[in-house]
């Protein structure tokens, strides 16, 4: 082909338009547009907090929705240990018994109706495993038994009764998902147990515990 004149350049220049940060598109006469940048995924929407003070930041909140019994001597507040750098609770000992770690209230007397998901997230290891009370409309409970943990996520479904079987290694946050779907939670009075298996070493962190 033979070599274009400056007329010919100009006139060709003149059918494109100049977008932000000198990028071109071409009018629908000829060319291709440039293909625009994808809608950035959107981020998954967290599930509310269970109860006050379930992401640990607010430690006098978490403790003044516990029960009478209070939450162990063994498990304590760790500025900068959560995720994000945030506030987690640190479980550290060789419980005697198998014992509640704590039992938090629905002190606030929140609709708990449609939910199905309880979440929380645990980072370290222990030498047996948790067991949780997700408390039920009459007093009641069923009992989530979270079994072996390495290194990955878990989805926990309620269990005949509680069981501490297991080991957990997890190097980094775990997110363990208890089905509750079906389940009516009480209004008030007794909503969820954190429970740990005796006689082995634990040494473990649990944060961010949610609802959706």
């Amino acid at each position: 082909s033979g070599a274009l004149t400056v007329d010919q350049i100009n006139g060709q220049i003149s059918d494109w338009d100049v977008v932000d940060e000198g990028t071109v598109t071409v009018d629908p006469d000829g060319g291709t547009e440039p293909t625009p940048d994808p809608d950035p995924e959107p981020q998954p929407t967290p599930g509310e907090l269970l109860f006050p003070g379930a992401d640990f930041e607010d430690f006098a909140a978490f403790t003044g929705v516990l029960n009478s019994y209070g939450l162990q001597k063994y498990a304590t507040a760790a500025a900068g240990a959560g995720r994000n750098g945030s506030t987690a609770l640190h479980i550290k000992g060789t419980p005697a018994k198998n014992d509640y770690l704590f039992t938090a209230t629905n002190k606030d007397g929140k609709n708990f109706s449609s939910k199905t998901k309880i979440s929380f997230y645990i980072k370290g290891t222990a030498a047996k495993s948790i067991s949780c009370n997700v408390y039920t409309d009459g007093g009641q409970y069923k009992a989530f038994n979270v079994g072996d943990v390495n290194n990955a996520d878990i989805n926990v479904s309620a269990a005949a009764n509680n069981q501490y079987n297991g080991t957990i290694t997890a190097n980094d946050w775990v997110k363990v998902t208890l089905d509750i779907a079906g389940l009516t939670l009480p209004t008030s009075g007794n909503l969820f147990a954190f429970k740990v298996g005796k006689e082995a070493a634990w040494d473990l962190y649990v944060d961010d515990i949610t609802i959706e």
